[in-house]
């Protein structure tokens, strides 16, 4: 290969990881994008999967509420006063509370820009390769190939923590 090849191959890879990266951020808004659907999704109790199910429901509770009726009839409680059983429909599901919707809110943006870092991490190393590999066919003496090789790993200086270990203070 030549030394116009390489340098061609390595601003080829430079130009590949910063399109790759720039499509990474892409995912990441499409990803948050689904999430927020989800979130906002409202699923009516008249919908075709539900209808049924629904139906039966409110007959269920309006035999109830019948009951409750009579109850409240036989101990003289007026009609306009007594309790009522009503069945309601939450279209939402937890999705209704502002809360919750924040808090999933608040993990999905962390875990897009958790995967986003990653991949843009993947996207570089596997540049890197590339223009190592390249730099390093190149290279015509053995002292010139062992200093590609100082470079530690992140996994070495970075070893996995032990959660006893730092309880303990080690």
């Amino acid at each position: 290969m030549t030394k116009g090849d390489r340098e061609e191959l390595k601003s080829l890879t430079r130009q590949r990881a910063r399109v790759a990266k720039g499509g990474a951020e892409a995912r990441a808004a499409a990803v948050l994008a689904d999430v927020e659907d989800q979130l906002s999704a409202v699923y009516k109790a008249d919908h075709e999967a539900f209808r049924d199910l629904s139906a039966h429901a409110d007959q269920k509770v309006a035999a109830l509420d019948a009951e409750l009726a009579e109850r409240c009839r036989q101990m003289g409680i007026p009609d306009d006063f007594r309790p009522r059983l009503t069945c309601g429909w939450w279209g939402r599901g937890e999705n209704g509370a502002n809360a919750r919707r924040v808090e999933l809110r608040k993990v999905a943006e962390r875990r897009v820009q958790a995967d986003s870092r990653a991949a843009k991490l993947a996207i570089d190393q596997a540049a890197l390769e590339v223009l190592t590999e390249l730099t390093a066919a190149a290279l015509t003496t053995d002292d010139a190939r062992a200093f590609l090789a100082k470079l530690p790993t992140v996994a070495e200086l970075m070893p996995t923590l032990n959660v006893r270990e730092l309880e303990s203070g080690r």
